[in-house]
């Protein structure tokens, strides 16, 4: 505006533009023409700067806080914006475009606060030095979000390794039950990509993927299979290389390991069985498909199942669950679905639906029946005890400290009955596996900010009268 003058404010305390003159009515000297011109200030005052309370003042404790603005406008639209300044900042709030605002405030290891705003709880803040003012305290997070990497298939980019952001709580004790105790933590910049338990020793074989820097900067993604002891202790390199190898799993005597793996085909993977103590040799190739296979798992007489994602003329189609071996050596698709279980009688295979839960299929009859029916959960990583009776699986239906559903560890009997919550951490907890004489339940958890393997008693989950190794 040509000619004003900054100006600063005796009501906000910040610099505002000097009003407009406003044009002489009336008598100079009479009455109506001082109440016409201070009509005429008011007025203007409010269209050119706001009317008064809308200038506030952000403030958290502690400050540094981003700040979220979502606006609902009165024809019904969201606009929604950040402040370029973290807090302590001012703002001035229009409403009367926007009715009704919401404030978020973020800070990096506290807890989100949201505030609603209206005219008149503005009106109702404190003023210091002219201005309004809005304190938010932050409370501290119990969790933080920490980096999960997971190897899949993209329909974009193919076979990659993928990054994404869970909660991990720092207290490494469950809410209820008994607490589990760590077998093994990753240092940074790795993650456990798969847990098999042997089905005759105290041994452990999972898949390490890691992220590394080489000499020109370029970042590597690579997993490798790796095994130690159930109670911990050093652990063995099984397969090396720049590959990624995943998804191991003991065979049903105990003596190989099948896995996935790029090393056949660069971008697509395949089956391979390796001597469970073999250090970088002996590897072979079982199988080998037009896409993906995933998550092997063995069975009595040389069955083998596992899921399997073909590629038609360049398209991905959806991931099936399939056989190999076993009394028909031909490979067989039984369905759609993913992380196929085998029972240990060889005679059934727990598996995730396309809808998310967990199914069951009869090899000997194959009668199809859903185990878990919640529209508002999705399931993961089944797997069987070692005498049959129960399922052990991943379910998001428990809720952490701040009400917010997260990975726990679950179990049911065969039949989909007595289901009930193993572990009450609110990190994410997932691939559980038994031990071989079923007195240990391990998992992946990222619990204490890191991930790492750990491990809960069978006995704190299993039915009245179901110990370990006893059927039910």
């Amino acid at each position: 505006m040509a000619g004003e003058r900054v100006l600063e404010s005796p009501h906000c305390g910040c610099s505002l533009p000097a009003m407009p003159t406003v044009p002489r009515i009336g008598k100079e000297d009479g009455m109506p023409y001082r109440m016409i011109n201070l009509i005429g200030v008011v007025v203007l005052s409010c269209l050119t700067l706001g009317c008064p309370g809308r200038i506030v003042e952000l403030q958290t404790e502690p400050p540094g806080a981003t700040v979220s603005v979502t606006r609902l406008t009165r024809s019904g639209q969201s606009q929604s914006f950040s402040l370029p300044a973290l807090t302590p900042v001012r703002y001035e709030f229009d409403f009367v475009r926007a009715p009704n605002i919401e404030t978020t405030f973020r800070k990096e290891r506290y807890l989100d606060e949201t505030v609603n705003l209206t005219r008149e709880f503005l009106d109702s803040l404190p003023i210091q030095q002219g201005v309004r003012v809005l304190r938010v305290p932050l409370v501290v997070s119990p969790f933080r979000e920490v980096e999960k990497a997971e190897v899949e298939v993209d329909p974009d980019k193919g076979l990659t390794v993928s990054f994404r952001r869970v909660r991990a709580f720092k207290e490494d004790i469950e809410r209820e039950g008994v607490p589990a105790s760590r077998v093994l933590q990753l240092e940074e910049g790795a993650w456990v990509g798969g847990l098999s338990a042997s089905p005759t020793e105290d041994r452990l074989a999972f898949s390490v993927v890691e992220k590394v820097q080489d000499d020109t900067g370029t970042v590597l993604e690579f997993s490798t299979v790796r095994a130690l002891g159930g109670a911990g202790g050093g652990i063995t390199q099984l397969t090396t290389g720049r590959w990624l190898d995943t998804d191991p799993c003991f065979s049903h005597d105990g003596e190989n390991l099948y896995f996935a793996s790029d090393r056949l085909r660069g971008g697509y993977l395949d089956l391979f069985r390796i001597y469970s103590r073999a250090k970088g040799g002996g590897i072979a190739a079982i199988h080998s498909g037009e896409g993906w296979c995933r998550t092997p798992s063995s069975g009595k007489g040389g069955l083998l199942a596992f899921g399997f994602r073909p590629e038609y003329s360049g398209e991905l189609s959806a991931t099936h669950v399939w056989t190999l071996g076993g009394a028909n050596q031909y490979p067989t698709q039984l369905g759609e679905g993913a992380d196929p279980e085998v029972s240990p009688d060889g005679r059934e295979i727990v598996y995730i639906g396309p809808n998310g839960k967990l199914w069951k299929i009869s090899l000997e009859t194959s009668t199809v029946v859903q185990l878990t029916t919640d529209a508002n959960t999705m399931e993961s990583d089944p797997t069987w005890s070692r005498d049959g009776s129960h399922i052990i699986f991943v379910s998001d239906k428990g809720l952490d400290g701040t009400g917010q559903p997260n990975n726990d560890i679950w179990m049911m009997r065969a039949n989909g009955t007595d289901v009930r919550q193993l572990t009450t951490n609110g990190s994410d907890d997932v691939n559980p596996v038994v031990s071989h004489d079923q007195a240990w339940i391990y998992f992946v958890s990222n619990r204490g900010y890191k991930w790492g393997i750990w491990r809960i008693p069978w006995a704190s989950g299993a039915s009245a009268g179901v110990g370990p190794g006893t059927p039910d």
